[in-house]
């Protein structure tokens, strides 16, 4: 059970960082011209942020509050 708690909190700091990474070259592009390059990050950062709700879902600390989605 350790194990598994553990590639879930492992996987959501993979996804952390990899939106961090994202936003960052995001903000350091600054003065680039918005349009099909930002629909691709903006779709990518919420499929990672998906995955990451995903994993999160699946570790409940208390069971008697229900899921927010």
């Amino acid at each position: 059970m350790i194990d598994q708690l553990s590639g879930h909190f492992e996987a959501v700091r993979e996804d952390n960082t990899a939106l961090l990474a994202m936003l960052e070259e995001k903000r350091d592009a600054g003065s680039r011209k918005a349009g099909e390059d930002d629909k691709q990050l903006l779709t990518d950062i919420k499929e990672n942020a998906r995955h990451t709700r995903n994993i999160l879902d699946k570790v409940k600390t208390d069971p008697e509050k229900s899921q927010a989605n």
